[in-house]
């Protein structure tokens, strides 16, 4: 007997502009919508407005920042993380010349914001390697962005998501190296917590087993099948497929594409 058809609106933050991180959850939603589920991915030029949107109801799942959802639950909101993605899918890149974090001071380095859990490892790996150095921080939103900061010479270091530093290496090999390998450094790493409002979680617990059964064996999928990765690479990113294998074999590499730690939405945070 076929399962019944389920039937309501599920609404997912886009932070950005979407990455092979989102892989996985792309075609999640694909799952969830040919099991009767209407999928709305609501857009947010900014990350830092994904927790009070979570919160007030204006979207059901997020996957924002580790930060960003532990700062918000610390002020009162009602949020859960129900699973985590694990990994780095960054890395903060640099002048060839630069070869050691001591010239960064008074350079201009860019992130996106204050509050990613990149920024707040730089300064980890700054208070470890070379304390007391003050860089010249330059804030730029989306990743490409920061390329075209590096490639002007506008910055001297940037940090960026794997796919545009894979891009970068090939248009202007040579000229930029990893300066800190976020993956290598920090390899248990949780970015990106599956995250929902705790009371609404209570009242949809078949929608919440849905969605993290239908990621984790997309994740599943795509790590068993690198070929599946990079065709829906093409697929939901439009990119050609010899530059796709290329971006898949990268986060592939890094084990970025693993999701651990699912918990029960009814259990207390």
């Amino acid at each position: 007997m076929a399962a019944p058809a389920r039937s309501g609106t599920i609404r997912f933050s886009q932070a950005g502009t979407a990455n092979v991180r989102d892989i996985p959850s792309l075609m999640a939603y694909d799952v969830l919508r040919q099991m009767g589920y209407t999928v709305e991915v609501v857009p947010f030029a900014k990350t830092a407005l994904i927790p009070a949107a979570l919160d007030k109801g204006d979207v059901d799942f997020s996957d924002s920042n580790f930060t960003l959802i532990s700062t918000a639950v610390a002020q009162g909101a009602h949020l859960q993380m129900v699973a985590n993605k694990q990994g780095m899918s960054f890395a903060f890149v640099a002048a060839a010349n630069v070869t050691d974090c001591r010239q960064l001071d008074q350079q201009p380095v860019s992130f996106s914001n204050l509050q990613s859990v990149g920024y707040m490892l730089f300064l980890r790996h700054v208070a470890a390697n070379c304390p007391g150095i003050k860089p010249e921080l330059v804030l730029i939103p989306e990743s490409p962005n920061r390329v075209a900061g590096l490639a002007g010479g506008q910055l001297v270091a940037a940090y960026l998501d794997l796919q545009e530093w894979v891009d970068l290496q090939k248009q202007q090999p040579g000229k930029f190296h990893v300066l800190v390998d976020y993956a290598a450094e920090f390899p248990d790493t949780i970015i990106l917590p599956v995250t929902v409002r705790r009371d609404w979680a209570k009242e949809n617990v078949t929608i919440v087993h849905d969605y993290l059964r239908a990621l984790l064996e997309a994740q599943r999928a795509v790590i068993a099948d690198p070929q599946l990765l990079a065709d829906n690479i093409v697929k939901y990113l439009s990119i050609e497929p010899a530059r796709a294998r290329d971006w898949a074999d990268a986060y592939l590499k890094i084990h970025m594409l693993s999701l651990i730690h699912i918990s029960e939405p009814t259990r207390p945070y």
